[in-house]
Parts: structure tokens; C-alpha cells; sequence
């Protein structure tokens, strides 16, 4: 039985998933990384945390984070 392939970084964060069977990948991109810039209003992804997903059609999603008082950076919207 074959499973789904799982790529780690030099943190330990999973970069990416591929689907031996379809030939699909989906990968995933973190703060101090390539993230995109989501808007005004946001902070740019904190070092560690996941900012956006990439998959095998190319299509994205991107994740914004806002700075809170007490907590620092969250997330603030899922484009």
C-alpha cells in the first residue's frame, strides 16, 4: 500500500505532501521564507509559521497575519 509522501525542512517544518499515485504534490511555504504580502493592515508572517500553500495546479493560498497586543502576530485572514 503506498502512502503519501511528507518533506521536511532543517526546522523540522513539513515543506511538502505528494501523492505517489496522481503524481500530485502540495507545498507549503513559512514566515522568513518566499510569502507573499497579503495587505495593508498585515505584519509580515512570523519566522516558523506557515504562509502559504502551493498546489499541483499552481493555484494558492495565502495566509495574513495581524499583530494583536497581548498574543503578537495571528492569523487574520485565509485568501
Amino acid at each position: 500500500m503506498l502512502g503519501l509522501g511528507q518533506q521536511y525542512n532543517e526546522q523540522g517544518l513539513l515543506t511538502a505532501i505528494s501523492d505517489p499515485v496522481s503524481d500530485r504534490q502540495v507545498s507549503l511555504e513559512y514566515g522568513g521564507g518566499d510569502c507573499p504580502t497579503v495587505g495593508e493592515g498585515f505584519v509580515d508572517t512570523p519566522e516558523g509559521q506557515l504562509c502559504k500553500v502551493t498546489y499541483w495546479d499552481e493555484s494558492e493560498t495565502w495566509v495574513g497575519y495581524v499583530n494583536t497586543p497581548h498574543d503578537g502576530a495571528q492569523i487574520g485572514r485565509v485568501i
